[in-house]
């Protein structure tokens, strides 16, 4: 498919309030909460970087200061599955100041998008097979 643009950024929407998962969510984001022996986002972010997406952009906000905490620190101690498609790859932290919904998280990354095609990633919605999901329809 010549002519189709590669896309090398996802933007994952972790700022929502995670309601229906109370009241376990009041203590611990859901993006956070484990599912194996790792959180939500993780699987998320590792299966973008698996479909070769280099530029990860995470909506938060104020009261999920954690999630951040925990990517920055994950990179550091290098537990996340980084570089094995893209040597570089950067993470970026929108902050969404009102609960506006999934749409308004989105445009509030369009400085760093550039109408550049981007994969849209939920991370409460993630999938188990051999080759990422997201990778297949990229």
């Amino acid at each position: 498919m010549s002519g189709v643009p590669k896309i090398k950024k996802a933007v994952i929407p972790a700022a929502g309030k995670g309601k229906r998962l109370l009241p376990a969510s009041a203590f611990l984001p859901k993006e956070l909460m484990l599912v194996g022996q790792k959180p939500l986002i993780q699987y998320v972010i590792e299966e973008a970087i698996e479909s070769g997406v280099c530029e990860i952009i995470i909506v938060i906000n104020k009261e999920k200061e954690i999630i951040k905490k925990f990517i920055l620190e994950r990179i550091k101690i290098s537990s996340l599955n980084l570089g094995r498609i893209c040597k570089n790859v950067n993470f970026r932290f929108v902050y969404q100041e009102e609960p506006n919904g999934l749409m308004d998280a989105v445009y509030l990354t369009k400085n760093f998008l550039k109408n550049e095609p981007f994969a849209l990633m939920l991370p409460d919605n993630i999938f188990f097979s051999k080759s990422p999901a997201i990778g297949r329809l990229i």
